[in-house]
């Protein structure tokens, strides 16, 4: 009896082994056999982060939301208009613009500061650095003092869009603007 246990038991543990082996493999396998069938490439969502130095002189000028990719942004917000002015003195300027205070909760802002290009470290990519020298509640007329943060370019060439993040990266909860 005490044979038959040992024997069965090795024999569970290689097959659960072996099923644990193949689970692992299968969305590697999934994907890459949609990918073929289909002849498209799954990407991550970072790949549309710039990569290359974007220009300065090509990222002056004004951005709108994209009004289709706003899900995090109530339709009466929309209408205001949201955008972002990039200016070639290094200065910019937000109108109703939303700052996140967290997921799908934002007020919409004014504000101005100044504006550079840099890498973001934790992603690699570029990004537009911001500082506001004055930034208030739209609606409530509330100053929200000073505020640094980065707004990332989107696409590895002109025309480039502007990508805010709403909440966590890795939730890919974010709004595009648009240079118009």
């Amino acid at each position: 009896m005490n044979r038959n246990t040992n024997s069965w038991g090795i024999k569970s543990f290689k097959v659960g082994l072996i099923i644990s082996i193949c689970c692992t493999f299968i969305p590697v396998i999934f994907f890459a056999i949609s990918g073929l069938v289909s002849c498209e490439k799954y990407n991550s969502l970072y790949s549309h982060f710039a990569t290359n130095k974007p220009s300065f002189n090509q990222l002056i000028g004004k951005y709108k939301m994209d009004l289709e990719k706003a899900d995090y942004i109530s339709d009466i917000d929309k209408a205001k208009v949201p955008e972002i002015i990039l200016n070639a003195d290094s200065t910019f300027s937000v109108s109703n613009f939303p700052i996140f205070v967290s997921f799908e909760k934002y007020e919409l802002c004014n504000g101005i500061g100044k504006w550079s290009i840099e890498k973001d470290s934790s992603f690699g990519t570029w990004a537009i650095s911001v500082l506001y020298d004055s930034l208030y509640n739209s609606q409530t007329l509330k100053t929200k003092g000073r505020l640094s943060t980065y707004y990332f370019v989107y696409e590895n060439k002109p025309p480039y869009k502007i990508y805010n993040i709403a909440n966590d990266p890795d939730t890919w909860a974010g709004i595009i603007y648009n240079k118009i």
